[in-house]
């Protein structure tokens, strides 16, 4: 009944790809909190980027637990 665990192999890779997905947030999250004037074309993509980086975060997170 009991299997072995696989162990999964950490590459770089994944390593560039978790500080891409954290750097994503960082725009969202400074201009969600300073309220800066931005326009409005650019805000919805930085806030687009920003929330779909954190999903990917969150389900990294989900996944790992």
């Amino acid at each position: 009944m009991n299997r072995p665990q696989e162990k999964y192999t950490i590459t770089p890779g994944i390593y560039i790809a978790l500080i891409i997905t954290f750097l994503s947030t960082i725009p969202g999250l400074y201009f969600g909190m300073t309220h800066a004037e931005i326009d409005p074309v650019v805000g919805s993509l930085m806030f687009g980027i920003a929330v779909f980086g954190a999903a990917f975060i969150l389900s990294w997170a989900a996944e790992a637990a």
